[in-house]
């Protein structure tokens, strides 16, 4: 497995650069903290009242904390929140990989609990970033309040087909760039700024490789928190429809939505996910 995120130092430079920038606009008041989890340099933008329950984002590979910049307007009026750079992924954190071979994504998550000083949070996660939740989730239940999923990575296998579809894309230039983004977010219009941004991942950062591992039924089975799932049936990467029938099967506290008009990309569920976590604030 490759362990660096970038192609070059120049185009860590760009890429980099081009997340500094993308920061400056952040849309609430917030801090900016760089800390070590695990060894690891983890750059973290936060917002929120201090004393509000800490909410952590984790997004998809391939993207960084800027995917959350139209939910934390919303979430952080309550909730302490904390959207992370994944290492080994192109943002502002370490640009060594985690391996899922050798379990470091709890590993790096127990990390960041402790340099936060967290004993408990939710977890949010999209796709990679939902597959680190329900790990950590399995390792350590007693620090999860909560997890919602946002199309998740780690339910069920990849579709191989997008593979077969994609990889002659990516050789033709801004077209295929644009067709692998439809494929991907199928009905969503993405401001230029992303497309930009997947323009300089194309050209700079190396794409995971790595099999994302699936969850086991024991382990899943440790995943006792409330859950939130949001799937879409057009996902053109994941296998919808098996991954939430398994879901309900072995977590059948689980709150369980299929979206039949959603790719991969899911947005604007920022009120849904406010009215769970509140639900389960309230219960706690």
């Amino acid at each position: 497995m490759n362990r660096t995120a970038f192609k070059s130092e120049e185009g860590k430079a760009l890429i980099r650069g081009f997340c500094e920038k993308t920061i400056r606009n952040w849309p609430v008041k917030h801090e900016r903290l760089n800390v070590s989890a695990n060894g690891y340099k983890t750059h973290i933008m936060v917002s929120g009242p201090a004393d509000g329950e800490a909410v952590i984002l984790l997004h998809g590979t391939g993207t960084n904390s800027a995917s959350w910049m139209g939910d934390v307007p919303g979430l952080s009026e309550e909730f302490r929140v904390y959207a992370v750079d994944i290492p080994g992924e192109p943002g502002l954190s370490d640009e060594r990989r985690l391996s899922m071979a050798e379990g470091d994504p709890p590993g790096w998550l127990e990390g960041l609990f402790e340099s936060l000083g967290l004993e408990k949070a939710h977890l949010i996660g999209m796709s990679l970033g939902g597959c680190f939740s329900l790990m950590f989730g399995a390792a350590h239940p007693e620090k999860v309040s909560s997890i919602t999923l946002l199309a998740p990575s780690g339910l069920s296998a990849a579709r191989l087909s997008f593979l077969f579809k994609a990889l002659p894309l990516m050789f033709l230039g801004d077209w295929g760039l644009k067709r692998i983004t439809k494929m991907v977010s199928p009905g969503v219009e993405l401001p230029e700024e992303m497309l930009e941004f997947g323009r300089l991942t194309a050209k700079h950062f190396i794409p995971v490789t790595e099999p994302i591992p699936i969850l086991t039924d024991t382990y899943m089975e440790r995943l006792q928190m409330p859950i939130l799932y949001f799937g879409g049936l057009k996902d053109a990467l994941l296998k919808t429809k098996e991954a939430a029938e398994r879901l309900k099967e072995r977590c059948p506290q689980a709150e369980v939505n299929v979206l039949k008009d959603s790719g991969h990309t899911i947005i604007g569920k920022t009120r849904e996910i406010r009215g769970f976590l509140n639900a389960r604030s309230k219960e706690t």
